[in-house]
């Protein structure tokens, strides 16, 4: 082939991929500055508080809270605003499943400084769901708390609709890590594709976590 040729074929890819990584910076800009409302639930694995053995079930009659059950169990939960927006009027309910019931809890702990005591507000509900309000949440604000309930969960439901706001569900999860806001941008980054070979790519850590788990 002709070096003509040749580097014309050099000159032409050199414009393509300027133009691919131009095109790329752009729509990255634009997606950092986009607005987005995103409202993530993270939920730890459910454990068992009370056990009894299988040759004694038959004669041993267990009450949580007023009604017969197997066990209890307890479930941890963390919510924050993983957007770049301010989320009002949050109205976020925990449900379990018939057989299964919340009876009790905590008021949860933040990582900011609230207000009032109205700034957030948890309710037990008579059918034997949990709500969780807030006032609003700044990006990265956090709230963290825990469960108490009859049985084990076998399916826990999150219920939370406003306009334009995305809710992301984590369920089953170790929350034994330093950081719950970390591990749910972790476990995020896991589910886009683009993001996780980027970060794979140029953050150490993150390359390491990721083999780590792929053994």
């Amino acid at each position: 082939m002709q070096p003509e040729i040749i580097n014309g074929l050099f000159a032409i890819s050199g414009a393509v991929a300027g133009a691919i990584i131009s095109a790329a910076l752009t729509l990255g800009i634009k997606q950092k500055t986009k607005e987005r409302k995103e409202l993530s639930v993270l939920l730890s694995k459910p454990k068992q508080l009370i056990s009894v053995h299988d040759r004694l079930q038959d004669s041993i009659e267990l009450f949580v809270a007023g009604r017969a059950a197997k066990t209890a169990s307890h479930v941890d939960y963390y919510i924050a605003n993983t957007g770049n927006s301010v989320l009002e009027d949050i109205k976020l309910t925990i449900e379990t499943g018939s057989d299964t019931d919340i009876f009790g809890g905590c008021t949860p702990d933040t990582n900011f400084n609230a207000s009032t005591l109205e700034d957030t507000i948890v309710s037990w509900n008579d059918d034997g769901s949990l709500t969780v309000e807030a006032k609003f949440l700044n990006p990265g604000d956090e709230l963290s708390g825990y469960i108490l309930l009859a049985n084990m969960p076998t399916n826990i439901i999150v219920k939370y609709r406003a306009p334009g706001v995305t809710l992301k569900v984590l369920k089953d999860q170790d929350t034994e890590r330093d950081s719950v806001f970390t591990n749910m941008i972790y476990e995020i980054a896991k589910q886009n594709l683009f993001l996780d070979v980027y970060l794979k790519l140029f953050i150490p850590a993150y390359r390491k976590q990721r083999r780590s788990e792929d053994f």
